[in-house]
């Protein structure tokens, strides 16, 4: 309802460079199940903030973090590798509700604060002109544990076992698939033993090494086998299919890539009939994420208004910066539908 928010959100998100960093952000929360997004600062050359800005914070840095009952976060610790790895290894991050708090140190991830040493440097959040922590978080589905959970994870063990039977069935044809040859003797001695099989020139350890132009001459009671196995490949395959088939069922993402298969006769409609349960998931992610997306634009005008950057649009506790997104088709429609 408040319409003076709209050119600062953009604004925010040209700071951003949110046009591009979205699509991280969208890659990040489904491969790792979360999105942290920090708004952050930059001060001109006199020292004032010079823009308000959203940064993807990439989820495995984040060691640990704390949410109140409203899903905002309260506690935010990271450990950030610095370049090269030589000597002080670790940048250490503490935000909390009391202030700021950056730790260099050479010690693991995660390790307890009483382990890294002197603070490099604390302030307050007043320092930055706020009272509250600069970090949303978004589940990508939220399982009720404090991370969330990625588009494949719950398929993991369906996606593991596919790679098992595709591994096991290149492995025969690369195995099988080859001239693997037995020479034999079918003939026996004066004494009525068998023959030992011939020998071979140029055979390495009693082995004969063959190959597609090889021809050999044996003795007439002699003779040579490829022990090739008659092998079903063909329903191996089919067993391969089957069980990627299966995991459509847990990740209807993969049948959009089989839609080609019907050919361009197939509607849009029908299309998004088949996709259904794709859309679904896509639509109960999208909320999460604009969700936590909203709030970190209503937290970056709070700190532009706070350093001068935004006038008049009205403030944070009044309910000013309240606002959604609006509905969109996951499957847009065409001009001609």
């Amino acid at each position: 309802t408040n319409t003076r928010i709209v050119e600062p959100i953009r604004q925010v998100w040209k700071w951003s460079n949110w046009g591009v960093k979205k699509q991280l952000a969208a890659r990040w929360f489904a491969l790792f199940g979360d999105w942290f997004c920090k708004v952050a600062t930059n001060s001109g050359s006199a020292g004032n903030v010079s823009r308000v800005f959203l940064q993807n914070i990439k989820p495995e840095l984040v060691t640990d973090f704390e949410e109140d009952e409203r899903g905002h976060v309260t506690f935010m610790r990271l450990d950030i590798p610095t370049a090269g790895g030589v000597g002080k290894k670790m940048f250490t991050e503490i935000w909390t509700q009391a202030g700021y708090t950056l730790y260099l140190h050479d010690r693991e991830p995660g390790a307890e604060v009483k382990y890294l040493g002197a603070a490099v440097k604390s302030q307050p959040l007043s320092d930055f002109g706020i009272d509250f922590v600069p970090f949303v978080h978004s589940s990508f589905v939220d399982m009720g544990d404090k991370r969330g959970v990625g588009v494949f994870t719950l398929a993991l063990d369906k996606i593991d076992e596919a790679n098992r039977m595709t591994t096991r069935l290149h492995q025969i044809i690369f195995r099988y698939n080859k001239p693997t040859v037995a020479i034999l003797a079918n003939g026996n001695d004066s004494a009525g033993r068998p023959l030992p099989p011939p020998k071979v020139a140029g055979a390495v350890n009693g082995e004969a090494q063959e190959s597609d132009d090889d021809v050999k001459s044996f003795p007439g009671s002699s003779s040579m086998e490829y022990l090739v196995p008659n092998l079903n490949y063909s329903a191996h395959l089919d067993i391969i299919n089957a069980q990627m088939r299966e995991l459509e069922e847990d990740l209807p993402e993969l049948s959009y890539y089989r839609q080609k298969e019907l050919g361009s006769s197939i509607s849009g409609k029908a299309v998004r009939l088949l996709l259904s349960q794709a859309v679904d998931r896509t639509i109960e992610a999208r909320a999460n994420i604009e969700t936590a997306l909203a709030r970190a634009d209503a937290m970056a005008l709070t700190m532009g208004v706070n350093a001068g950057l935004f006038k008049r649009i009205g403030t944070y506790e009044k309910g000013d910066f309240e606002h959604t997104f609006a509905e969109r088709e996951v499957i847009p429609f065409t001009v001609q539908e």
